[in-house]
């Protein structure tokens, strides 16, 4: 609860937090204080003792701070004391409670954010490699690899998750990123399977037009595990970001998985044979598809050289 200063209606000394189960502790003490002439000025004093006491000055020496800088009779000192003893005890103990949860927290949150200055090659929590544009941050939350765009409200989230079925690594996916988030399905199709990725399809939600606000996912399957794309993004900025979010899913990759290159590799000559299995091929097609004409061409170097 918050502490009022009885003095000025509505001015806060200081927010102080305490449990509800000393509330009647701190009603019969300002009631003892009532009974006194100078009210307003010792119940003010009560505060200050207490805004000192929460930041831990007057704990240990608060037997000397009421003897020292109050001029107060013997009840209104004990009534004091006993407040401050209270409320010192609730301090330690909320202390003790917070320095338990504070590690939770802490491999809730993850890693901190790196800001990019170029792209780079980076790999989610299951070691599925991908491209992170320039100017924007990447973090790491749980099963959950964040990229934030440089306007700072918008969001590509790259999950890794165990599941049996499509629909269950979503829904794991959305609480590893937003557990919070409530935006109905408004259509989902399969896609085809592609870069070693198989059993994919993507979702489309549906926003409130006063969001303006564009949200999508992308489910995928790579041997055993399940990645789940999410991007939540401001309009403004998905049209702005287009061409680094379509960066991201153009290299994301299964772990291991590497398309096939032909660099480095000696082209094979266009000879006569190989000519007449083209021209074969192109024919056959002619009749399938019953098109009335069509022709193929090959640069005339190669075709001067092979004949």
């Amino acid at each position: 609860m918050g502490l009022t200063c009885p003095e000025r209606t509505g001015h806060k000394c200081d927010n102080i937090s305490i449990p509800t189960a000393f509330k009647d502790c701190v009603h019969q003490i300002i009631e003892r204080l009532r009974a006194r002439d100078s009210y307003f000025t010792q119940k003010c004093r009560l505060w200050t003792i207490c805004r000192k006491a929460i930041s831990g000055r007057l704990i240990r020496d608060w037997r000397l701070a009421l003897s020292a800088k109050l001029s107060l009779n013997v009840r209104m000192k004990s009534a004091l004391v006993g407040f401050v003893w209270v409320l010192s005890s609730v301090l330690m103990l909320g202390q003790g409670q917070n320095s338990s949860v504070k590690p939770a927290i802490k491999t809730v949150s993850g890693q901190a954010s790196e800001r990019l200055s170029v792209d780079t090659a980076k790999t989610t929590v299951l070691g599925n490699s991908f491209v992170a544009a320039k100017d924007w941050s990447i973090r790491v939350a749980g099963s959950a690899t964040i990229l934030e765009a440089p306007e700072r409200n918008s969001w590509v989230a790259l999950i890794d998750v165990q599941a049996k079925t499509q629909e269950e690594a979503l829904a794991r996916a959305w609480q590893a990123y937003k557990p919070d988030a409530k935006w109905p399905v408004k259509v989902s199709t399969d896609q085809a399977n592609e870069d070693g990725w198989s059993q994919r399809r993507s979702y489309e939600y549906l926003t409130s037009p006063n969001e303006k606000r564009t949200v999508g996912a992308l489910v995928s399957y790579s041997r055993s595990s399940w990645n789940v794309v999410i991007v939540d993004m401001a309009d403004a900025v998905a049209e702005k970001r287009g061409s680094q979010v379509a960066l991201v899913f153009g290299r994301l990759l299964p772990k291991g998985y590497s398309r096939e290159s032909f660099a480095e590799k000696k082209p094979k000559t266009l000879d006569q044979a190989r000519i007449a299995e083209l021209t074969r091929f192109v024919e056959q097609g002619q009749k399938v598809l019953g098109m009335p004409g069509v022709a193929f061409g090959t640069p005339t170097s190669l075709l001067e050289k092979s004949l």
